[in-house]
């Protein structure tokens, strides 16, 4: 890896080099990683609940009930790496792209559910994609003060509809209103495209995804969005390192954008849906 990066032709890739041979191999290899450490996490309990949280925002944010604070630390403290505004799995720097004011929300791969915290006060609904079930009694604490506006499904988002584990987007939202996605699947992201073409076509008009699991995505999530009608496509700025915790699967060129970027007219796919 660092043969290959110091032999490409732009500074910015040869330039991690160095902070990898320095640092180890992780998925940011940016110094902004040094200055958080999980010891000064403050981890606290809802005695009603008997479930631990963090304060994220003023709000609390929960986590599987399985979990220690050891481990609810590690966790949160790697939340705060890729949310760093410095990092390229920064969902918040390219205000643009967040939802409005009453926009309909999708958080699809939502784990903790830390993007659709951020934007709960200002959407008018938020429907929450996850498939691991541990999630979902952490999801149901975290946003119980605003429980009559968010839609929890424990289900896989993907290409086709099987009536029980997986959901497509356009068969979830056939005859309901989204205008807003943020997805984060482990790599089934273009399985969601594909499931939700309708959707992205008519009716999403803000997109943020990830693109760094697999090897060739950000250039396969661009060509969906474009062919879907979303005239501003970009990426984050920066580079993650895919594949990091699989040896395996460790190929050229190793890095990629963190998040693609995408966006229609403000007023696109919203006419018509309740």
């Amino acid at each position: 890896m660092i043969k290959y990066l110091e032999n490409a032709p732009d500074e910015e890739r040869r330039a991690l080099c160095s902070f990898i041979r320095d640092n180890g191999l992780g998925n940011f290899p940016y110094p902004f990683i040094l200055k958080y450490s999980a010891d000064d996490i403050e981890v606290l309990k809802d005695t009603g609940r008997d479930e631990r949280y963090v304060l994220y925002e003023g709000k609390k944010l929960f986590f599987k009930k399985t979990w220690e604070d050891a481990d609810v630390r590690a966790y949160y403290n790697g939340l705060r790496i890729e949310q760093d505004p410095d990092s390229p799995h920064h969902y918040f720097g390219k205000s643009e792209y967040l939802p409005s004011e009453g926009d309909i929300i999708a958080d699809v791969g939502v784990a903790e559910g830390i993007w659709a915290l951020s934007m709960i006060e200002r959407c008018g609904r938020a429907y929450l994609f996850e498939s691991d079930k541990e999630w979902i009694a952490a999801l149901e604490a975290t946003f119980e003060p605003w429980k009559d506006k968010v839609v929890i499904v424990n289900r896989f988002v993907g290409a086709a509809d099987d009536g029980k584990n997986f959901v497509t987007l356009d068969s979830f939202f056939d005859g309901k209103r989204i205008d807003c996605i943020k997805a984060d699947i482990e790599g089934a992201e273009e399985e969601m495209l594909r499931g939700g073409a309708a959707s992205f076509r008519d009716k999403i008009s803000k997109a943020v995804i990830c693109s760094y699991h697999n090897c060739g995505d950000e250039q396969m999530i661009k060509g969906y969005l474009g062919e879907y009608g979303f005239g501003k496509i970009e990426t984050s700025d920066g580079y993650m390192i895919f594949g990091v915790f699989e040896e395996e699967t460790l190929e050229p060129p190793y890095i990629s954008r963190g998040l693609v970027f995408a966006r229609k007219n403000p007023t696109e796919g919203k006419e018509g849906f309740p």
